[in-house]
């Protein structure tokens, strides 16, 4: 093995001040060799020492803590006893001795450097091949961490919050992207993800407000629940023939994402116009938050999912299929442009939030064959004016029209045949009753 010592420029620079213009090496053999000084870069100074002395330090000269994992290995399992070191940069030993013994550092610890608020840089040797749940969580200024392809395994919240995290490189060895990984790494700009990665865990990079791209590898087969949401700068995604399960909010409230395009030979999933569906395409599972204008749902859908147009705030129309008999909860929660909704014959109930804080609405026509309407399921929108509920309805449940000031409504009932909850009208401008 060889170490090597780097000499900066500036020492060199340094001699040339005065006069010099080469350099002159003299050998053991007496020979000399000459190098033009503005021609050299760096210096640098080899020697060749035991493999077994390579980069070791005893763990009596370091203020990081080791903890023994076996009889030939040893995690580093804390910072400092009491707290973080204060420097700003920690370079990882390969090896450790304690009370006389050499271990290889084979990993970084559950919380090793939790809260190291002022950690810039790391760099972790060759040789580690894990890197536990919450090791480097709230490093809020960790701007680089070079992890090497050693690294087998990376645990749950790992990088949580550590927001100045610019870019990441994911060892090919690693096969699964944990649970909260990058979660609020607002300033990651690019991750590369290897090609044996089979799942991405709930929340993986969820407010990674700067991540304007990524490549899901094709060995990917599960993305779950929220694992890119509020990636508010993302543009578009793809994926592939191989993921058989995209769990909800996957990518929820990605505000100028464009398109989720699918691969045709998926067996679970399509897309149409950027929008994803299942494959048989009767559920529409979610529209990209930077869809624009108006939308035509397809006839063969029956089911619009879980918040499958939240925050859509270019949105301007949707024509919705009279074949759709369900519409879920928060479907259109916070769509600001929409402007009219016709809700169509076969739905039966209006779901909570489903259209909460569309400001812009104004008209809805509520079919007969609704029996009931949910919590705030049109609370905050301030520009609707008038609704006509039909007989049909028997219930309209909390705040199911809440702050909706300009609103007048019109019931086909009498007061004695809905129940209706606590503060369903409250804030409209009137409430009538047919009968």
């Amino acid at each position: 093995m060889k170490s090597k010592l780097f000499i900066a420029l500036i020492l060199i620079s340094g001699v040339s001040t005065i006069a010099a213009t080469n350099m002159i090496v003299k050998l053991n053999n007496g020979e000399k060799v000459s190098f033009k000084v503005e021609e050299v870069k760096e210096i640098v100074f080899e020697d060749t020492i035991s493999g077994n002395e390579e980069n070791i330090i005893d763990q009596s000269e370091t203020p990081l803590i080791f903890k023994i994992t076996s009889n030939s290995a040893a995690e580093l399992a804390a910072e400092l006893k009491n707290g973080c070191i204060g420097d700003s940069s920690v370079i990882i030993p390969s090896k450790i001795k304690i009370e006389g013994t050499i271990y290889d550092v084979i990993g970084i610890g559950s919380n090793a450097f939790s809260g190291c608020d002022y950690l810039t840089h790391v760099v972790i040797p060759h040789g580690v091949v894990y890197i536990a749940d919450n090791a480097f969580e709230n490093c809020y200024n960790l701007t680089n961490i070079n992890i090497p392809e050693s690294v087998t395994t990376i645990e749950d919240r790992a990088f949580y919050f550590c927001s100045k995290l610019k870019n990441i490189v994911i060892p090919e060895k690693v096969t699964k992207i944990g649970y909260d990984l990058f979660y609020n790494c607002k300033e990651l700009t690019s991750v590369t993800l290897p090609n044996r990665i089979t799942c991405i865990e709930s929340r993986a990079f969820a407010f990674c407000e700067n991540l304007t791209d990524i490549s899901i590898p094709k060995s990917v087969t599960v993305i779950k629940k929220g694992a890119f949401e509020y990636c508010s700068n993302l543009t578009n995604i793809a994926i592939s023939e191989n993921v058989i399960s995209i769990e909800e909010n996957v990518f929820f409230n990605c505000s100028r994402l464009k398109a989720i395009n699918v691969a045709p030979e998926n067996p679970n999933y399509t897309s149409f116009n950027g929008v994803l569906y299942d494959k048989q395409k009767t559920i529409l599972i979610q529209a990209p938050g930077g869809l624009n204008g108006e939308y035509s749902i397809p006839s063969s859908v029956t089911n619009i999912g879980t918040y499958a147009f939240y925050n859509c705030d270019s949105l301007t129309g949707i024509l919705i299929s009279p074949n759709v008999t369900k519409i879920e909860e928060y479907a259109f929660e916070n769509c600001d442009n929409l402007t009219n909704i016709v809700i169509p014959p076969g739905v039966s109930s209006i779901e909570a939030y489903t259209f909460q804080g569309c400001s812009n609405l104004i008209t809805v026509e509520i079919p007969d064959g609704i029996t009931k309407i949910r919590p705030e399921a049109f609370s905050n929108c301030n520009n609707l004016t008038n609704i006509e509920i039909p007989s049909s309805v028997t219930k309209i449940e909390e705040k199911a029209f809440y702050n909706c000031p300009n609103l007048d409504i019109v019931i086909d009932n009498s007061e004695y045949s809905i129940m209706v909850e606590t503060d369903a009208f409250k804030g409209c401008k009137s409430v009538s009753w047919k009968k």
